[in-house]
């Protein structure tokens, strides 16, 4: 056999030497916007997915279907176009939804999808959107899009659905998991990648490293609510009002997460950030529309409290708030749901912009307002109770009572 002329042999030598690290996370072409969950995409977020598209004269394509059956009517979707053009700034926006694969997997279904200059993926349950839009025509229009330079955002279930591996919701219910076998698999916009939602809201962090550690050489990305990244290539900018965690096998300052703020980098092939200067990060951190925790809480009200309430559906529920001061001056506040005949765990909420005024307590869930508190009490003179109304779907009235180290053991 001859010798090989030179420039093959370097060609050849490229083709396993470069090919390989050129290998991305993310889409080779085109843009990816992935949201938390804000009850509407915050304006750092929308305006950036909606540049992408091409401004006001974007065409964009809105995809329903995670929601649940309510919300999956005509004149909910009319009112979802209306709250979402000037939320995006845009004049074209339609709604293409199915639960039918057949339907797709037809012509008269993608054509939309293929004059899109961007298309957005709404919340709710992310298998939904699996399984009528995986391996259909549908689907190939999506990955289309990307290559012609457009761009795909979602929030909530519709970023989760953006990764190899697909994860169910951001609870700590006992029996629910992140990875559901069988149904576990995405539209694979982000290779090797998990992503889950509402992390710091719903108090999931420890979920998606243990997500991580099931699997190794996935990359975790938590996505908090209002919390946005733009992804590029192979590298992602973080960008909205909070917080996004990336774990990535390894520990960071003792906990198992990366935590980055708007204006922070991360490449998902070297595994390496790119953080904002220390003085930056300060400013952004302090910016009034940032998520932030509560100011420190009076001894008085620091430590362990436990309610117990009837639920409008008949059962009898445990409620333990957690307060703890920080050495950063602000605190952890978390509210665990108990159901005390099985002691299993429900929901955890953490909570932020806590306004203590005297005996009078105002919380609202992490990443909302604080003009919706979640939870409104007042001190008594003792410090042993606080007499409330937790606000969810409709007003429950709470009367949480301090624990003690003996009942807290008891627990």
């Amino acid at each position: 056999m001859g010798k090989m002329p030179k420039l093959l042999v370097a060609s050849f030598i490229s083709l396993f030497v470069i090919g390989p690290l050129a290998w991305t996370n993310g889409p080779s072409k085109g843009t990816l916007v992935l949201e938390g969950g804000a009850a509407m995409p915050v304006p750092e977020v929308a305006q950036r997915f909606a540049a992408l598209a091409g401004g006001t004269h974007a065409h964009i394509v809105l995809i329903p279907t995670a929601a649940g059956e309510e919300q999956i009517t005509s004149e909910a979707f009319k009112r979802l176009v209306e709250q979402l053009k000037p939320v995006f700034g845009v004049q074209d926006l339609v709604v293409v939804h199915t639960r039918d694969r057949k339907i797709a997997d037809s012509e008269e279904f993608v054509a939309p999808l293929r004059r899109a200059t961007g298309i957005w993926f709404s919340g709710g349950k992310a298998g939904q959107l699996v399984e009528p839009y995986l391996g259909t025509r549908a689907q190939r229009e999506f990955e289309a899009l990307l290559q012609r330079g457009g761009v795909i955002g979602g929030d909530s279930a519709g970023a989760a659905v953006m990764g190899t591996l697909m994860l169910h919701g951001a609870t700590t219910d006992g029996d629910r998991h992140l990875v559901v076998p069988g149904h576990d698999r995405g539209f694979g916009f982000l290779k090797d990648v998990a992503v889950n939602a509402h992390v710091v809201q719903r108090s999931a962090e420890e979920q998606l490293t243990a997500v991580v550690a099931d699997h190794p050489g996935l990359l975790g990305i938590g996505l908090d609510a209002s919390a946005g990244i733009v992804v590029t290539g192979d590298e992602f900018e973080v960008t909205g009002r909070s917080v996004v965690l990336v774990t990535d096998g390894k520990t960071h300052d003792g906990v198992s997460y990366l935590e980055l703020i708007p204006g922070d980098r991360y490449n998902m092939k070297t595994r390496v950030a790119t953080l904002l200067p220390p003085e930056k990060r300060r400013e952004v951190k302090a910016r009034p529309e940032m998520s932030h925790r509560g100011p420190a809480v009076s001894k008085q009200l620091e430590g362990d409290w436990q309610a117990t309430v009837e639920a409008p559906n008949g059962a009898t529920l445990q409620y333990v708030l957690h307060l703890k001061n920080l050495p950063d001056h602000t605190v952890l506040a978390k509210m665990e749901i108990i159901e005390p005949k099985s002691g299993q765990k429900g929901a955890t909420i953490t909570y932020s912009s806590i306004k203590q005024d005297g005996q009078q307590i105002e919380f609202a869930a992490w990443g909302a307002e604080m003009t919706q508190p979640l939870f409104k009490g007042t001190l008594n003179q003792d410090g042993t109770e606080i007499s409330g109304t937790l606000v969810a779907r409709t007003s429950i009235p709470v009367t949480l009572k301090k624990m003690t180290k003996a009942s807290t053991r008891a627990q």
